[in-house]
């Protein structure tokens, strides 16, 4: 789970893409921010994966991705922040 922000502000609505680290990235989920700009994936598997994100904000389509590890067991990753430039 995690929040998409443009510096300090939110990215409300922002769709957010869940890919695998293979070669080629394939596409695992997408989900639709909410109005405080937080998204959640449920049930990944333990692996490498890519979150993306893409929003308007400001009047601008604004893009963004990093790298996730999602660690063996029921350890809790933490929020993440997902920015978009």
């Amino acid at each position: 789970s995690g929040v998409v922000m443009h510096g300090s502000t939110i990215a409300a609505g922002a769709t957010v893409d869940l890919h695998s680290n293979e070669d080629p990235p394939r596409l695992v989920a997408t989900r639709q921010a909410d109005a405080q700009g937080r998204f959640r994936f449920s049930r990944v598997l333990p692996g490498i994966y890519r979150l993306s994100a893409a929003a308007v904000v400001r009047n601008v389509r604004r893009r963004g991705d990093q790298e996730v590890t999602v660690p063996e067991g029921d350890q809790p990753l933490g929020e993440l922040r997902l920015m978009v430039e």
